[in-house]
């Protein structure tokens, strides 16, 4: 798929799962025993109900599971439509924007993204450690935000090229918002000079005590009630978030207590 000039230069490929040779085992094998499994009933049906009973009756016997095998194979083709679907989606980050051929091919320039939300977990079976998934969402500055499938190549390397893109402009920009008076928002949080919104409740700054990312959730500790937990898959820009409120903390309050635990992101 050509991407418009507007882009420029492709800077990298990330498919999703790939329909290789590999694969056919997987799909064909259970497919296959699937249809026929009720296509043997249903001829035995056919031939035992004929022999002694006659045409009506192994009609009425075998059509059951003819038609059981004309389902699995419908289904079998729908899933196998499914699975070409899938490996031909893709997403493509340029100079310029990125190209983002999902369920629909979309087009964004980096000015028109305002935010990227990500969240991650990591799967433990029998005491051993699974594989690093990950939750991400675009966020255009119109329209509704973009589910990135978690089945995209190398994900997390992904990640990073689009934060390398949009964060170097949007942080300045927060900051520049801050030091005017304005508020800067972060999806359900918003933070202001004065105060901390969450999820509209104003929380003054001398009631924080610490905002930090603990075990893929921010941690606002405040001084006289219980610490609110956000997930971070739920907030655009966390990195950022911590960055300007560092700034907007008054004075008094340690930096480590902003800055704290974003290793955990």
């Amino acid at each position: 798929m050509k991407a418009p000039p507007a882009l420029g230069p492709r800077i990298a490929l990330y498919r999703d799962r790939q329909f290789t040779w590999r694969d056919l085992p997987g799909l064909f094998v259970p497919g296959s025993l699937a249809i026929l499994a009720p296509v043997v009933a249903g001829l035995d049906a056919l031939i035992g109900g004929y022999a002694k009973y006659g045409p009506a009756f192994a009609l009425a016997r075998s059509l059951p599971w003819f038609l059981l095998a004309l389902l699995a194979a419908a289904i079998f083709i729908g899933l196998l439509a499914y699975r070409w679907v899938i490996s031909h989606r893709f997403v493509a980050v340029h100079q310029n924007g990125i190209l983002l051929a999902l369920n629909l091919r979309c087009v964004y320039l980096w000015p028109q993204l305002f935010g990227i939300a990500v969240g991650a977990s990591r799967s433990f079976l029998s005491g051993r450690t699974g594989k690093l998934t990950f939750r991400a969402r675009l966020h255009p500055l119109h329209g509704k935000p973009i589910q990135l499938p978690g089945s995209l190549d190398n994900m997390a390397e992904l990640l990073t090229r689009c934060k390398a893109r949009l964060y170097p402009t949007l942080l300045p920009a927060a900051i520049a918002r801050l030091k005017a008076g304005e508020r800067v928002d972060f999806g359900p949080l918003s933070l202001h000079p004065r105060a901390l919104h969450c999820h509209g409740h104003a929380l003054a700054w001398e009631q924080v005590r610490g905002v930090t990312v603990q075990s893929g959730r921010l941690v606002i500790e405040l001084a006289s009630q219980r610490p609110i937990r956000i997930p971070v898959a739920q907030i655009p820009n966390v990195e950022l978030l911590l960055q300007v409120a560092r700034l907007a903390m008054p004075a008094h309050h340690h930096p480590s207590q902003i800055a704290e635990g974003t290793q955990h992101l």
